[in-house]
């Protein structure tokens, strides 16, 4: 890695070297500063800003791969088995599923008159 070129490129270079240290030292951010005589305000600041940049080129560098998936048969969703029950008056109609909607509606129609 290249030296540092301006103020701003060093104290990014020392935070860096900080949160590296924090994250390998298992000490929580505030027990970390407190021992460091860091400001938590600043040392959140750079982690922030450490987690976009690294977000950013995630993002601008992943490609999506694509894994195979095998697929065993015994394992399959069954199909919707569930059942409606129609209630007209007294009377009542389980209908599965594929149900003939003519019968059904001659159906209630004809329970409607009789209930």
């Amino acid at each position: 890695m290249s030296q540092p070129k301006n103020k701003y490129e060093k104290r990014r270079e020392s935070w860096k070297q900080h949160i590296a240290e924090l994250r390998s030292s298992g000490m929580t951010t505030r027990e970390w500063c407190n021992t460091h005589n860091l400001s938590i305000t600043k040392l959140r600041y750079w982690l922030r800003k450490y987690k976009d940049e690294d977000l950013n080129n995630y993002n601008n560098t992943s490609e999506t791969q694509w894994l195979p998936l095998k697929v065993d048969n015994a394992n399959q969703v069954e199909q919707d088995t569930s059942q409606m029950i129609v209630k007209v008056g007294q009377a009542s109609i389980e209908v599965g599923p594929g149900f003939d909607k003519q019968l059904l509606k001659d159906l209630v129609k004809t329970l409607s008159e009789l209930c």
